[in-house]
């Protein structure tokens, strides 16, 4: 069954209970121990409001009176995007690489899911690289990482519409989690000012959406309103530099300063986006230290919002169900 209520925000957790391995994931997304996400949860909303999603929920609306209101409310549009991502697409694929804090640690994440069917797999695998600064900077990323990495950690997690596989690649060993597949009805979209508040005691409060990609490994991409909230809630620290085309999709690209807390709990001085124009999805990430020294990415190296493959059972005959 789903969840609902309060939940503490260091290092939030998905409905589901996930291997301690997973929570590395979740140290992009949040400013300090003291912040309290809610899970949003509700009653099936109908197709056509979620095409509306965008018209109904911006808190700041369109105007052409001057250059100043125009900044904001493009700067509006990229948040309420990179929050409700799951309402501009159907179904989505690719592959990202991405580092927290430490360039020595790199993870290659593969998805692909259905948000109709609420069918999903997404695979997480550790890679050494000798140069990922040089990698990062080729001309072609992917075949230049693929060259030279060697797997040494491999998760996976795949979802049939109802249940979900949380597969152990290296111990070769899955457990299941019955009915915790989150269907995309009950991913519910709230209005963008109630999903931020301080309470009374100065403690800032976000509002999360359930995550009905069921690819939890690649939420930081296809899904990022963690990443939204810690980075963009403040539109003083950040702004719009312009547009780019990567991966053939054009891109707002955003660049700005952290907050005083978050930067130092995540050791994040300065920041750059690309953020997918037509879905909000987070397609590069670069985050740099006091010094100017690139610490944290996210690359992605393949995208795609349609035309996904198959999403078929995983092979389990030589694993061990626990």
């Amino acid at each position: 069954m789903k969840e609902k209520g309060f939940i503490a925000a260091i290092g939030l957790m998905s409905v589901i209970a996930l291997p301690l391995s997973f929570k590395f994931l979740d140290n992009m997304a949040f400013a300090d121990d003291s912040q309290t996400a809610v899970l949003t949860d509700g009653v099936p909303v109908e197709s056509e409001a979620e095409e509306t999603a965008l018209s109904e929920n911006l808190s700041v609306q369109g105007s052409t009176e001057s250059s100043t209101s125009e900044v904001i409310d493009n700067k509006q549009l990229i948040w309420h995007m990179m929050l409700n991502t799951v309402d501009y697409y159907d179904q989505a694929s690719g592959k990202f690489f991405y580092s927290i804090s430490d360039l020595n640690d790199i993870y290659e994440v593969s998805f692909n899911t259905d948000l109709n069917s609420s069918e999903a797999y997404s695979s997480i695998s550790k890679v050494e690289i000798n140069n990922i600064s040089e990698a990062l900077t080729s001309a072609d990323i992917d075949e230049t990482i693929a060259a030279e990495k060697t797997n040494t950690y491999e998760s996976s997690l795949f979802s049939d519409g109802e249940n979900y596989y949380n597969i152990d690649g290296m111990a070769r060993s899955y457990t299941i989690d019955k009915d915790a597949a989150i269907k995309r009805e009950y991913s519910v979209a709230e209005p963008d000012e109630e999903r931020y508040s301080v309470n009374d005691e100065g403690v800032p409060c976000y509002g999360y959406r359930s995550d009905c990609t069921n690819a939890y490994f690649a939420k930081s991409c296809i899904f990022p309103q963690e990443i939204a909230f810690g980075y963009l809630t403040d539109f003083d620290l950040w702004e719009i530099k312009g547009e780019e085309t990567y991966l053939n999709r054009d891109c707002y690209v955003v660049s700005g300063t952290t907050s005083d807390e978050y930067g130092q709990k995540i050791g994040v001085n300065d920041f750059e986006f690309y953020v997918d124009k037509s879905t909000g999805a987070l397609l590069k990430y670069n985050g740099y230290d006091a010094d100017g020294q690139l610490c944290d990415f996210l690359t992605a190296t393949e995208i795609s919002f349609d035309n996904i493959n198959e999403i078929s059972t995983p092979d389990l005959v030589e694993f061990v169900q626990k």
